[in-house]
């Protein structure tokens, strides 16, 4: 298929057989997961009335995901999937370990925090190429 959209001397794959072949089924789950990831952080603290602190860290958190792809195109960068492997991982331990810095914050809240940050280190070690 030539960038017109027909198929030249009878060969015209389907786009599944292409992303299969090429390596990139699946990338714009990602991102959307990226999104959703991002606006759950900043939303959701609020919504449930956490502490400034709590918040505050969420919030950050959430941002870094969100402003993540725009800043690595920006810089050149968007091929590099292991940047955006590690920068999940550093973020999903330090949700995790956030819970023993915020000790005045309920169990709830703290436990929460650091499911959401065991999710986010899950996601980043079990994302493929």
């Amino acid at each position: 298929m030539n960038s017109t959209g027909d198929c030249s001397a009878g060969h015209c794959r389907s786009s599944a057989t292409t992303n299969a072949m090429t390596g990139n089924q699946g990338k714009g789950w990602f991102s959307i997961l990226d999104l959703l990831a991002g606006a759950v952080m900043v939303i959701v603290p609020r919504r449930l009335r956490w502490s400034s602190r709590s918040t505050r860290l969420l919030s950050l958190c959430g941002l870094i995901l969100l402003g993540k792809r725009p800043l690595l195109r920006l810089v050149g960068l968007e091929r590099h999937e292991s940047i955006g492997r590690i920068s999940e991982a550093t973020i999903g331990t330090t949700l995790i370990g956030a819970q023993y810095l915020l000790s005045e914050e309920d169990s709830s809240v703290r436990g929460s925090i650091a499911a959401l940050g065991g999710l986010l280190l899950l996601r980043a070690l079990l994302r493929r190429k």
